[in-house]
């Protein structure tokens, strides 16, 4: 999505956006996008540090291990895409609280950023 279509679909359901200029949307886009990402990655691995950190690094040695297994299995042909996508499961549950808190993020944010602007 670009960022035209961005801040064209964000702002469809907010009534104010009439009172903002298209830049202004973009800019509203942009500030809220980085913010997003901020959160997931502050998160994100604040979540890895803690959990290698509370079980000495186990954690991390078994999520490498159970991909390495896969790798190494006798008489089946295994994929860098099909490692990829144990990859995901198990790290999966790793990314609920930094998706759901992006999600947050972005609605605090974004109403921020409209009132900023249009307080101005």
């Amino acid at each position: 999505m670009t960022p035209e279509e961005r801040a064209v679909k964000w702002f469809e359901k907010v009534p104010e956006a009439d009172d903002l200029s298209f830049d202004q949307r973009l800019a509203i886009c942009k500030k809220t996008g980085n913010a997003m990402a901020l959160v997931f990655v502050v998160l994100f691995s604040f979540e890895l540090i803690l959990a290698y950190v509370l079980t000495d690094g186990s954690f991390v040695f078994t999520m490498t291990d159970t991909l390495n297994s896969i790798l190494s299995r006798p008489g089946r042909r295994v994929t860098a895409q099909g490692v990829a996508v144990a990859g995901i499961f198990v790290v999966a549950p790793l990314l609920v609280i930094p998706v759901a808190a992006t999600f947050l993020a972005r609605s605090i944010v974004f109403k921020q950023e409209i009132k900023k602007c249009l307080g101005k």
